[in-house]
């Protein structure tokens, strides 16, 4: 017992191990899913926070340049004014140009016409041929006359070239030309405006190879920027479109796995207007962290199982076995006969309880042999005997007993357990249906006694078979003809009548009557009479279902009971077959004598209740047939009863 005890204890808490293993590597896998998820989010925190300061600077800085383009202007201008010539050439121009730094420069008229310019190329252009967009700052200056007014283009577009530059414009102090305007290559704002772009930010933020930070313009739905030692390609699965990509990448605001060039990684999104900011990390990296701290977890909880099953261990030995394998020494002497054994426990545990119980039995057992002795005397091979003591839980059985209750070796088993079981079992008999006061089990008549007390059951089983299946050929013999073995009157009537009660209105009875009879008994003597009589019954038997009732009533007279309502159409086809195979049976005795067959039928009905009504329905429709020439049958529709003679019933039919 204590191997097989330890041995399920080890495998209950290997069981429990593995499920705590598991339940700890779901929340373990859960944690480190939400960290880098969380982890994710704080990068993307970091980044949009840099975005939102460098947007700060750069109008701070666009302010400065302004200011910055403004002033190369105004010393452009300066230059201009103290120069000793009148006419300014393209070449004094370009020197004036490379030493401001700026891309071009142009001297505009009061009609709007380029007189001079650093570029040859915009020498005499009317900036009235143009749009309002195009020449939209220049033209306005025209028109203002304050002397200090300045006109400023960030988004212009050069007029000859159509490169994209800033155009910078101010009244001109010398009376020759109207407007002093410079032109800068744009590139140079967007170089000093691009530590505040977000992709400059994204490409500067340092991060390992497994992290990656990337920006999507929302429009075009390419990468526009991306962490500078990571893949520069960013292939989602199921984004074959830039339009589904943007979409796909609007699904993990709120992060989760997705495939990433090939890779299983967990990535997290945020909107920024016209961008999508997007952070990913290899799920590799998170697992390797979640197997390391399942390992450690494994460790500690196998630890912790080994040192509690240990002490569960120490426990059942000292509490549990220490006790029990003494109750079983005990109970091993008690079977010897000793009944001097004491049953005790040295902890005051629930075996105390038991140990009072089995010193019950021990008690019990000092009178068990004779009281068994007594009962024994009264048992002969068909009476068996049973004591049930719920004291000490403890049947006692003759040994006969499992044969004369007729059942198998795992029955017997499960029902002789203990006495509840083996009371129920006999209760469960003694309420089956009687045959002469006794059960039918397993083939065999059984009479059970049973006596209770307080806390005991006994009683004897005898079996009955051979004296109830006595009973019944006697009782089978006085309802049988001897001449045919048919059913005579007596048992006919008692079968129909018994049917009529438990399937009331249903059924149909025929009566046959053999016609000329009397011929052949005159003829042939008695005893062919009887052999014609065998051969009718015979045929009968034969010609009808194993469930009708078939008898002889008298003489010459036979009866089929049918158990059920078959059509008019049916009886009629089964009664003309059954008068052909008569005669095939009895052909001579129809050639020589004339021997033929009258069927009288009659259906039950509602108004038929007894045996004697139906009978009288029937014996009216065998008088027609023999009235209407013989050899036929006659179905009775109306139920007509020989009430009053059958010369009125042939009145009325």
């Amino acid at each position: 017992m204590e191997k097989i005890l330890f041995r399920r204890m080890s495998i209950v808490f290997a069981g429990l191990t593995l499920l705590l293993f598991g339940i700890i590597s779901v929340v373990i896998f859960t944690q480190q899913s939400e960290a880098a998820i969380d982890d994710l989010e704080q990068m993307l925190i970091q980044v949009e926070q840099s975005y939102e300061n460098s947007q700060k600077s750069t109008q701070e800085l666009t302010e400065e340049l302004r200011e910055e383009y403004i002033h190369k202007a105004r010393a452009v201008d300066f230059i201009l004014e103290h120069d000793i010539q009148k006419e300014h050439t393209s070449d004094e121009l370009k020197q004036i140009r490379d030493l401001m730094e700026v891309t071009e420069i142009y001297l505009i008229n009061a009609n709007g016409i380029v007189e001079h310019s650093s570029d040859e190329k915009s020498e005499g252009l009317d900036l009235n041929n143009y749009t309002q967009d195009e020449a939209a700052v220049i033209l306005g200056l025209l028109k203002t006359e304050d002397v200090n007014a300045v006109a400023i283009d960030m988004q212009a577009e050069s007029l000859i070239e159509k490169n994209a530059v800033i155009y910078i414009g101010i009244k001109a102090s010398r009376d020759e030309y109207e407007i002093v305007q410079i032109a800068i290559d744009h590139q140079i704002l967007e170089e000093a405006l691009k530590p505040t772009r977000i992709e400059w930010i994204i490409s500067q933020t340092p991060s390992i190879f497994s992290k990656a930070l990337f920006v999507v313009s929302r429009e075009t739905g390419e990468v526009t920027g991306i962490t500078a030692n990571n893949d520069q390609e960013v292939n989602l699965q199921g984004a074959d479109t830039p339009q589904k990509f943007v979409e796909e990448l609007d699904h993990y605001t709120e992060g989760g796995l997705a495939t990433i060039n090939g890779k299983i990684r967990y990535m997290k999104t945020c909107n920024m207007g016209d961008e999508i900011l997007a952070a990913y990390v290899d799920s590799e990296r998170v697992h390797m962290a979640a197997r390391i701290q399942l390992i450690y977890s494994f460790g500690i909880i196998c630890i912790v199982m080994i040192f509690v099953m240990l002490v569960l261990r120490y426990h059942i030995r000292e509490y549990v076995l220490k006790d029990l394998k003494a109750i079983e020494h005990n109970v091993q002497v008690l079977v010897g006969s000793d009944y001097e054994v004491e049953f005790s426990t040295e902890h005051d545990t629930e075996f105390r309880t038991i140990s009072k119980v089995l010193n019950n039995w021990r008690d019990s057992y000092r009178h068990k042999e004779d009281r068994m002795s007594r009962i024994m005397n009264a048992v002969n091979e068909n009476v068996g005997v049973f004591e049930c003591l719920y004291s000490i839980g403890q049947n006692f059985f003759s040994n006969n007993l499992q044969l004369i209750l007729g059942t198998d070796n795992a029955m017997w088993q499960k029902v002789s357990r203990t006495p509840g079981s083996f009371q129920t079992y006999i209760d469960s008999l003694m309420q089956m249906e009687e045959t002469e006061g006794c059960i039918y089990v397993n083939g065999q008549y059984l009479k059970i006694s049973v006596f209770n007390n307080d806390d005991a059951c006994y009683g004897m089983v005898m079996n009955k078979t051979e004296e109830v299946l006595h009973n019944k050929k006697i009782k089978e013999q006085a309802e049988t003809d001897p001449l045919t073995g048919l059913i005579n009157r007596n048992g006919f009537e008692k079968r129909v009548q018994m049917h009529l009660v438990e399937k009331p209105q249903q059924g149909m009875l025929l009566i046959f009557d053999l016609d000329h009879f009397k011929a052949v008994n005159d003829a042939q003597g008695h005893p062919e009479g009887d052999r014609v009589l065998r051969v009718f019954a015979n045929a009968l038997q034969a010609f009808f279902g194993k469930d009708d009732i078939v008898g002889r009533i008298g003489g010459d007279e036979f009866v089929v009971f049918m158990d059920e309502n078959v059509s008019l159409q049916t009886i009629e086809s089964k009664m003309q077959a059954f008068l052909q195979q008569f005669f095939s049976h009895l052909k001579e005795y129809h050639e020589k004598y004339g021997l033929s067959a009258s069927v009288g039928i009659a259906y039950v009905d509602h108004t038929i209740t007894d045996y004697e009504s139906l009978y009288r329905c029937a014996d009216v429709a065998l008088y027609i047939a023999k009235d209407n020439g013989k050899n036929s049958f006659y179905v009775n529709k109306q139920t007509l009863r020989n009430s009053n003679g059958k010369n009125e019933i042939s009145e009325q039919l």
